[in-house]
């Protein structure tokens, strides 16, 4: 049977009695129907997800990171780092010597974290100037501290 294209037509619906032709319609809306049902679910997960990725901390955190803006919980954490590799490098300028383990500390529990939250140059000389120092045993570390207290 040739089709209104001119094709030859495997399903003759023209040729179908009135209750096939029901069942066919009725097939064919839920099909449409269920087109539109899964488009309307498919719609509402876009928009969850959506929802889920604006109002994600990992978002919020990637964008502040982006633009530069920096909480004030992150300058008061950088304060802190920027004040402790002070105090510790500054002793161990004094001292005229570092442990291994003093510099191995300082480098990645201080200073990285510290640079890769945005801190400044001023701690990256006094770390430069402690890898400097000649490494000296733990028992030398203390001795040198025994003996700088009791010259204060």
């Amino acid at each position: 049977m040739l089709t209104r294209s001119g094709r030859t037509s495997a399903f003759p619906t023209d040729q179908l009695n009135k209750s096939t032709r029901a069942s066919f319609g009725t097939l064919l809306f839920s099909q449409n129907l269920w087109r539109e049902t899964a488009l309307e679910h498919m719609m509402e997960l876009v928009v969850a997800v959506a929802i889920a990725v604006i109002g994600s901390n990992g978002l919020w955190a990637f964008l502040q990171s982006y633009l530069g803006i920096i909480s004030a919980k992150d300058r008061m954490i950088l304060g802190i780092g920027h004040a402790e590799i002070f105090r510790s490098a500054e002793h161990y300028i004094d001292r005229g010597g570092i442990t291994t383990e003093e510099l191995e500390d300082l480098i990645k529990y201080l200073y990285k974290p510290y640079k890769d939250m945005g801190g400044n140059g001023t701690a990256e000389t006094l770390v430069n100037k402690c890898k400097e120092l000649p490494i000296i045993s733990k028992a030398e570390a203390e001795r040198r501290d025994r003996h700088n207290e009791g010259q204060n």
